[in-house]
Formats: structure tokens, C-alpha cells, sequence
């Protein structure tokens, strides 16, 4: 085997020629990272050992070499043979680690060098967009792979730097046992360590959607038996175990024939970003009580079929709440009366709660003028209190003073309750609407969008920004879509969903326009369409730029585009208006940014010309040193402008590098090192002292 250094290796390594090392060679370069990392300002350690997608150690890897990682000769050389020969069974020396920190390389490269060779590039695509001209809000579809899409939306932050988010909800691959697939690599089913490789394509990308939320925005993840415990754990580390919020258990199904439960649970682990914030915003989740909507539509019918009697309307009430109890919360059910102005309530006990003590003082009777009967523990209202409920009419006496009062509780005054943490809903709904919709047997095991709705109404505001960066059928994206048909809201959608199978394209993009036109359903029928814009984009990885050469300055301009693509597409993601050097995006609905490109061309009255045409757009500038020979331009009297590509590229940088390296620190200092150890599978016969 030659040792000459071939010409490829004698810089940082590539993409392609990391992805030729073995992966026990890889485990046991993070692992010597990990040692030498011990007195560093970082403490960090790249600790996945089976990397099942590149979508993540493509963006990763060249992040690390971006911040630093060299190679010096003698690393150079062994990651040439290692190339040269998958099947070694080498372990290397501690001395011969591939990668390494050079404590040299910031003398080389300037800190504005250091933006990663890669990043995700953002393709519009208009013919598969709709009604990009009508009202309200834009929802999006992004597809391709979800790593890529929460990577570039890191950009955002630019912008939005308090995060972007207001909910986050995914149902992210159940790993059955049937394998599942991702970036084109299966996981077999017999694979001992497929929890390790579904946890290790998981944390990644919680870890970039946790930086995306709003502090007071939350999540929720779908899930079954299969992963439940190892999701806990792993959302545990990437949002903070005491921000944990419930898991609500969704009992869809069973089985009569299983040997021990009938199974058919799935859960729903909710965290916030910030539980603290969360609840300092005065949040209150509050539920509309099943049936109540019902049940007061049945007491209408019931005092109008009365012409106005309670007596009879009460009966007649009666008998209807009896034919619709399945329907009914309990609760909804109690509320079996209907007072002289057609009101539906019920009668409550008037003595003070559980065992405390209330107060005790005479109530006299309205027509016998006698003291009634005090209750054993006294009354729940002090006097005052009391003599004003009497007056509003909230309380009922008996025939006579021998009864003790009543508290009046209307049912149109308690139409919320705290929602229970457990519900039970067939899922064959949810599949049989999707059918309706694109066709049977088009997607295995849609999640009902009314389920989805029902949460969403609780954790998030009418004018919440959403995303679901596991969009499958596009349950979610309907959810919202009814949500701001029924409230009039303006939630705003974004989905990212991959393209097996022609998914993106076929199922998730179809389902959101049918549901929005109400057109075209697989069931033949018309429906009333919900309205709405939606705009598609692809989403893929650039080609590798060299920001430290100055041979292609057009390479600079094309990646101040992409950057300040990224950048206004949180808030005005459509393109208005390409001009020579500066381009107009828009969210078609009066709101713009610009961004200019041309670093060559750019002048002062340019950008005074482009502001007075639109003068609230955000503004993107070049006017920072982003790489080394660039032609820097400052314009300070420009409010709020977002420096390209460094500004909106740093975001992506950070997020990647912060979804890559995972602290393991112990509080006394140094790192687990047998922790890392074990995550990357080595023994400690593996290990070098």
C-alpha cells in the first residue's frame, strides 16, 4: 500500500473521503477527540457511532473543519492508506488521530472564513405552488431531507433571533420492527443496535428544532411502545427533563385476540422550550368539553318545542340528552334543567369544599322568611358574596326554609375544562378521511387532523407559526387549515416531508390543495374547501464553495444570494423581482426584503434608490468582511440590515455545529469518557491509554 500523500488529502478531508473511513476507524477518531478535548474551552464530543443518514455528517463534518480540524502530514498519509482499504481492521494510535484541532489555524483563517463548504440550498418551485395571489397566510411545503430543511432554517434566526416557532408537532419513523428508511439507508429489522441508529438520526434534528422555538413555544411527538422510553430520555437531554409537560396517552385501537392487553396506545411527549416563560405568558390549556355544543343545542330545540315553559322543556331536555349520552362528556351530561329564561344548568351543593370550613350566618327563605338550614360545613361564599349570587340569580332555594339553597352553575359558563392527559378516539377516522381525500391505501396509518387540531387550539395562539418537519400525510398542515376556518386565525404552516416514493409530491402536496380548494377528492364528492396559499420549495445541499480564494468572485455573489435566500424566507419567502444587483422577495401580502448580492456593483445610492421604493423592507447587505478578499461595504445608516452571508450563514454554522457536538460534562470537570466509550461501541480493549 503506497504512502505518498496523494494531492486530495493534503488539505482538510472531504465529504467523500471521510465517508470511506470504517465506522469502528470514525468511532475511534471521536473518541481520542473526546480525550484530548478535556482541557478545551469546549468539552464537546461528536459521539454517533453509526451515522445512519449523510444527511447530518455532511453538514457536520464539514462545520468541524470549518471551526479548525486540520490535518498535518503524518494524519494525511493515514487517511490516505485508511481510503485506500475499507475493510482494516487498524485501531489507530492516539498520536495518529485523523482529526485534530490546530491550534495554528486561526492564524491562517480569519473567523470570518470559517462558514462550512456546504449548505442547503432553497429552490422555489412555482408550478407546484398555489394561489400564491389569493389572501391570508402562506403555509409551506419544503421537500427533501428534514436534516438539510432544519438546517437552513436555522437562518431564520438572523431575523427572528428569540426564535420562530410557536408549536412543533412530528411523527417521526416508530422503528416496529419493520425497518425503517431514511436517506436511502434501510435499518434491518434484526439489527441489534436499531434503537442506537433511531435515536442517533433523531437527536440531531430535535436538537436544531429546539433552537427554532419560540421560549414559549412547545412540541409534541408522536410515538409508540417501540421508542417511547428512549424519546423520553432523549428529550430529557435536548429540551430539559423539567420541561417536560405531559405524555398524553391516545388509545386509537385494540386487538380482542392479543394475549395479554389489546395494545393499540400511542403518545404524544410534550415539552416546552422554556416552561418558565411559558407559564409567565399566563397560558392556560383549556379544552371545550365534548358534546357541550350539542347538549346546548338540543336545550334550544327543547325550550323553543315548549313554547317557553321550563317545566316541559326540562322534560322534553331530558329525554334528548338521554338519546345523545355517548356523545356527551359526564360532566356535559349533569347539566339536565332549563331554568324560565331557556338557560340549561344544573344544581350544586352550596356548602364550603372538601373539609375546610366556611362561613356561618343566617339566609332567610324568599318566601318564608325563615332562616334556612345551614350546611354541616358552612357556606362556600362569604355573605356578601352569597346576597350577591342571590341577586344575579346563581342560587336556588327549596319549597320552604327546611331545604338548604342550591348553587345555580349555568352550562354556557363552563364550556372549558383542564384537558385530561389520556383520550380515546379511533384511528380508523383519521384513515378513513385521508382515503376520502387522495385514495385508499395511500398512506399506511395517517394521524387524525382533528386530534391534531384539538391540541393545536389549546397550545398555541390563533396566530401561531407552526412547523411539522415529519409532514407525511399532511395531517398537520389540515389541522391548521381548519383551525383558521372555524376561528377565523391566521396560523401559518410550514411542512417538511421527504420525496420516497413521490410522497411530497403525490400525498402531502395533493392532500394540503384538496383540503384547500375542496376539489378533486378521491370520494367524488364536493366539499367546502378551506382556502388558503401554500408555496412548495426543494431543498437539496449547494456545491462546495472555497470562500478563501478569490479565482470565481461570482461564486461570492451567488452565495450572497442563496444566503439572503435563506434569510428573508422566514418572512417573505416569494421572489418579487430579480434586478442586477439586488433581488425583492415578498409574502405577497405587503411585506418585503432585499437583498443585494453584488458586492462588486454595490453603492450607497443603490441601496437609497432600492429603500425609497421600499422603505419598511429588511435589508440584507454584503457590507461585512464574510470572507477573506472579499470588498467590503458598510452602510451604517441603514436600519437593521443582516450582514451576507456571514449573518444569516453563522445561524446554520451554529445550529449544525450545536446538533453535531453533544456536551457530556461532569460537573467537577472533564468528561464521561466511558459514557462516550460505550455510545460509540468501543471496548475498553478498543481504547488507547
Amino acid at each position: 500500500m503506497s504512502t505518498e500523500v496523494p494531492e486530495m488529502y493534503r488539505s482538510s478531508p472531504t465529504l467523500k473521503e471521510l465517508s470511506k473511513l470504517p465506522q469502528h476507524v470514525l468511532a475511534q477518531e471521536l473518541l481520542h477527540m473526546a480525550e484530548r478535548a478535556e482541557n478545551s474551552s469546549t468539552k464537546n464530543f461528536l459521539h454517533y457511532k453509526f451515522m445512519p443518514d449523510n444527511a447530518a455528517l455532511e453538514l457536520g463534518v464539514h462545520t468541524l473543519l470549518s471551526q479548525g480540524f486540520r490535518l498535518n502530514e503524518k494524519q494525511s498519509t493515514h487517511l490516505a492508506s485508511v481510503c485506500e482499504d475499507d475493510d482494516t481492521d487498524e485501531v489507530l494510535d492516539d498520536d495518529d488521530c485523523i482529526f485534530d484541532f490546530d491550534d495554528d489555524a486561526d492564524d491562517e483563517y480569519a473567523e470570518e472564513d470559517k462558514i462550512p463548504q456546504l449548505m442547503p440550498a432553497l429552490a422555489f418551485s412555482p408550478e407546484l405552488s398555489h394561489n400564491l395571489d389569493g389572501d391570508g397566510p402562506l403555509h409551506r411545503l419544503i421537500i427533501g431531507d428534514n436534516y438539510h430543511a432544519l438546517a437552513g432554517l436555522q437562518a431564520s434566526l438572523a431575523t427572528h433571533p428569540d426564535g420562530v416557532y410557536d408549536l412543533i408537532y412530528i411523527d417521526p419513523p416508530y422503528n416496529t420492527g419493520k425497518g425503517f428508511t431514511y436517506n436511502d439507508n434501510n435499518v434491518d429489522p434484526d439489527d441489534p443496535w436499531r434503537s442506537t441508529k433511531w435515536a442517533s438520526m433523531m437527536e440531531p434534528r430535535l436538537r436544531l428544532a429546539h433552537r427554532l422555538m419560540k421560549d414559549t413555544g412547545v412540541i409534541f411527538l408522536s410515538i409508540d411502545d417501540n421508542e417511547l422510553y428512549s424519546l423520553k430520555l432523549l428529550c430529557d437531554s435536548v429540551f430539559g427533563r423539567r420541561n417536560f409537560i405531559a405524555n398524553l396517552v391516545w388509545q386509537g385501537s385494540g386487538k380482542n385476540n392479543a394475549d395479554f392487553t389489546s395494545g393499540g396506545v400511542d403518545y404524544m411527549l410534550v415539552y416546552a422550550k422554556n416552561v418558565d416563560s411559558l407559564r409567565s405568558s399566563g397560558v392556560e390549556w383549556r379544552d371545550v368539553k365534548p358534546g357541550i355544543d350539542l347538549a346546548l343545542e338540543e336545550g334550544r330545540k327543547a325550550w323553543e318545542e315548549s313554547r317557553h315553559d321550563a317545566v316541559i322543556a326540562t322534560k322534553l331536555y331530558r329525554a334528548r340528552l338521554r338519546a345523545i349520552k355517548s356523545e356527551l362528556d359526564p360532566a356535559v351530561f349533569r347539566y339536565d334543567q332549563i331554568d324560565a329564561n331557556g338557560i340549561v344548568f344544573r344544581t350544586a351543593d352550596a356548602s364550603a369544599p372538601g373539609n375546610s370550613k366556611g362561613s356561618r350566618y343566617s339566609v332567610p327563605h324568599p318566601v318564608t322568611g325563615k332562616e334556612c338550614a345551614v350546611p354541616l360545613r358552612g357556606w362556600r361564599w362569604t355573605e356578601s358574596r352569597l346576597r350577591q349570587e342571590v341577586a344575579a340569580g346563581n342560587v336556588i332555594f327549596g319549597s320552604d326554609h327546611t331545604t338548604q339553597p342550591q348553587v345555580k352553575r349555568n352550562l354556557v359558563d363552563v364550556k372549558t375544562q383542564v384537558p385530561y392527559p389520556t383520550f380515546t378516539q379511533t384511528r380508523m377516522v383519521g384513515s378513513n378521511h385521508v382515503a376520502n381525500i387522495i385514495g385508499a391505501k395511500q398512506f399506511d396509518f395517517p394521524k387524525d387532523h382533528t386530534v391534531l387540531a384539538r391540541w393545536f387550539r389549546m397550545a398555541a395562539p390563533k396566530d401561531a407559526k407552526i412547523l411539522d418537519f415529519f409532514g407525511g400525510s399532511g395531517s398537520t398542515a389540515e389541522a391548521v387549515l381548519a383551525l383558521n376556518a372555524e376561528d377565523g386565525g391566521t396560523r401559518e404552516v410550514t411542512i417538511v416531508t421527504n420525496d420516497e416514493n413521490n410522497i411530497g409530491t403525490t400525498i402531502t402536496r395533493e392532500r394540503i390543495v384538496r383540503v384547500m380548494t375542496g376539489e378533486n377528492w378521491a370520494d367524488g364528492k364536493p366539499h367546502e374547501g378551506y382556502g388558503g396559499r401554500l408555496g412548495l420549495w426543494n431543498v437539496g445541499i449547494s456545491r462546495a464553495v472555497d470562500f478563501s480564494s478569490t479565482a470565481d468572485e461570482g461564486l461570492h455573489h451567488s452565495w450572497n444570494v442563496e444566503a439572503g435566500k435563506w434569510g428573508a424566507w422566514q418572512n417573505t419567502p416569494l421572489l418579487h423581482r430579480a434586478d442586477d444587483y439586488y433581488d425583492v422577495y415578498t409574502d405577497g401580502c405587503g411585506e418585503y426584503s432585499l437583498v443585494f448580492h453584488d458586492i462588486d456593483h454595490l453603492k450607497g445610492s443603490l441601496v437609497d434608490e432600492a429603500l425609497g421604493e421600499f422603505p419598511d423592507a429588511q435589508v440584507f447587505l454584503p457590507y461585512q468582511h464574510a470572507y477573506k478578499h472579499s470588498h467590503g461595504f458598510y452602510v451604517d445608516d441603514v436600519p437593521n440590515a443582516i450582514p451576507l452571508p456571514l449573518g444569516v450563514v453563522s445561524p446554520i454554522q451554529n445550529g449544525v455545529a450545536d446538533s453535531m457536538l453533544t456536551p457530556y460534562i461532569k460537573r467537577g470537570g472533564g468528561s464521561y469518557l466511558d459514557r462516550i466509550a460505550a455510545l460509540t461501541g468501543l471496548s475498553d480493549d478498543d481504547r488507547e491509554d
